[in-house]
Parts: C-alpha cells; structure tokens; sequence
C-alpha cells in the first residue's frame, strides 16, 4: 500500500530531525558578600587625679602669702574643699626683687633646680615695678616656663589705685602664662602693697583654682 505523499513527507521528516539536546537550567547560587571586621576601639587605660607639684617664686608678696599664714594647712584645706589629692607646694623668694632679678638674673633657674620639674609655678612679680609705665622684660621668666604650667599673679592695688603696669604685665605675659588680675580679686591688704594674713588666704584660695588638675594612668 503506497502512503499518500503528504504522508510520506511528514514521516520522512519526523525521522530525519535532528534530536534537541535537554537544557537543565541550574539557579546560581546566591552569592554572600563578605562582611567587614568590625573594629575594636583600642582600650584607654583610666586616669585618676592626683596631686600636684607648686612652687612658688617671687618678691615680698610670695614671702608674705608662705609666711602670713600656714601655706600647707590652707593648701590641705584647699585639696579637702574640692576634693582632691593633697598638693606639694615650695616657695622661693626674696622681698624687693624684681623682674630682672629672677630672669636675667638667674635666680628663677636656680629655684627649678632646687625644686625640680613642678607641674605648676605662680609667679609673684610687679609690686616693685608698680609705678613704672614700660614693660618689665617679662620674657627672661616666662622663657623658662614654656615647659610647665604657670600663673603670673598680677599686682595689687598698692596704695588703692589701678596702675598701668598691672595691664603691661598682663599684656606681655599671656598666653605662656595664666593671668590673675589681683586688683580684681580685691585682696584686704595690710600696709598699702601686702595683704592682711586673711587677705593672704583669700589671695592663694583664689590663685590655687587657676592651676590646671593633673591626671595620670591608673593601672589597677
């Protein structure tokens, strides 16, 4: 029996296609980003307060805040009120000394090697200048200081008036140093130019919260 033609073709055709190959499609795998290491924030070892080194130089005003009152009691008294370490405190003075006297002089030098390394200096200078209108050569002192903390404590108001030089000095020594404008501060004073025994703890209860606290590691 012949097929019809037709027929024959379509045969002829199915048996000659050439086979399609199986795709198998494989999802890819989700791909995971790597996550950044967090960072660990170096450890800062604690600080605590302690006390600190002061010492004090200058003329009679230095002489007279260390000698009119017991300095050491009223230092504890000042840690005890703000509760803090005790500090140490030393005094090199000389009464009519000037500027030159300490800077040039030598003798500022001679009280840091005597009383080495101290983490404050309170300087008590000018009374003697208090009537001049130029600028004592404040630098030879404050050059030596560049290393430590220090405060120029400022004149008083010697027989009742402002002088000029208190805001010469001022100018000439900020900021390698802290100021303290004594005039200010309206220190009770005893003959015109020193203070009173309670002016003078007035004076170094004022002067002692300009000193910078001082911390250290604690490794306990």
């Amino acid at each position: 029996m012949r097929l019809p033609r037709e027929l024959l073709l379509v045969v002829l055709l199915a048996c000659t296609a050439t086979p399609q190959p199986t795709v198998t499609v494989i999802a890819d795998a989700a791909v995971v980003a790597p996550q950044p290491i967090a960072s660990v924030a170096p450890v800062t070892p604690p600080k605590r307060l302690v006390g600190r080194k002061v010492l004090i130089v200058g003329d009679s005003e230095a002489c007279a805040v260390s000698s009119y009152i017991n300095l050491k009691k009223t230092v504890k008294q000042i840690n005890d009120d703000a509760s803090q370490p005790y500090d140490t405190v030393n005094v090199d003075c000389k009464g009519g000394t000037v500027v030159q006297y300490w800077g040039a002089g030598g003798h500022l030098r001679q009280a840091l090697a005597r009383y080495p390394k101290p983490d404050a200096v309170l300087v008590f200078l000018g009374t003697n200048h208090y009537w001049q209108s130029t600028t004592p050569p404040t630098n030879t002192v404050t050059d030596l200081l560049k290393d430590t903390n220090c405060v120029w404590v400022g004149n008083t108001a010697v027989h009742g008036k402002r002088w000029k030089i208190n805001d010469l000095i001022r100018d000439a020594v900020t900021p390698q140093c802290k100021y303290f404008d004594t005039e200010a501060a309206d220190i009770p004073l005893a003959d015109g130019a020193h203070p009173t025994p309670a002016g003078a703890t007035k004076w170094v209860k004022a002067v002692w919260s300009e000193i910078p606290l001082k911390y250290e590691e604690s490794h306990e």
